[in-house]
C-alpha cells in the first residue's frame, strides 16, 4: 500500500471512531464538527465516552444527569473522543489505547495522557506523542 493509501485508510479509521464516539459522521467536514460541538453534545451522543469511565466527573455527573454542557466541556468532550480515536488507529485496539492514555508517561512528568486534555497545549503535547510512535520513536 502507497503511503498515500495508507493516509487514507488511517484517516478514515480515525473517523470511524470519532463517529463511534460521539455520532459525529465519518464525512463531517471540520465546519460541521465545530457547529456540532458549538451546538452540544448530549448523554445519548457521548454514550460510548461515558461507557470507558474516563471523563472528568464534572462533566461524567452532568451528562449522566442529562444537563447541557458549555461550549468548553463540549470542547472537552470532542478532545477526549479526537486523543482516544489517534491512539485507537496508533495501538489498532480500543482498550489498548484507553490503557496508554490511563498510565504516566515520564514524558509528561508523571501525569497519564488523558489528565492532560484538560488544557489545548496539553492536548497538543499528547498528539505530538501519539505522531512521534506512528514515526518510529518510542512512546
Amino acid at each position: 500500500m502507497s503511503p498515500r493509501g495508507a493516509r487514507e485508510v488511517g484517516f478514515l479509521s480515525y473517523r470511524s471512531c470519532l463517529e463511534y464516539l460521539l455520532h459525529i459522521p465519518v464525512d463531517a467536514t471540520d465546519q460541521q464538527i465545530h457547529e456540532t460541538i458549538e451546538s452540544g453534545f448530549t448523554a445519548n451522543d457521548a454514550e460510548a465516552l461515558l461507557e470507558l469511565r474516563i471523563l472528568n466527573v464534572d462533566v461524567q455527573t452532568r451528562l449522566s444527569c442529562g444537563q447541557g454542557l458549555s461550549i468548553s466541556e463540549n470542547d472537552y468532550l470532542f478532545k477526549v473522543a479526537h486523543v482516544i480515536s489517534l491512539a485507537e488507529v496508533f495501538f489498532g485496539d480500543l482498550e489498548k489505547a484507553k490503557r496508554w492514555l490511563s498510565k504516566p508517561k515520564s514524558q509528561f512528568s508523571g501525569t497519564p495522557p488523558f489528565e492532560m486534555l484538560s488544557t489545548t497545549p496539553g492536548t497538543r503535547r499528547v498528539e505530538e506523542l501519539l505522531a512521534q510512535g506512528t514515526e518510529g520513536m518510542t512512546l
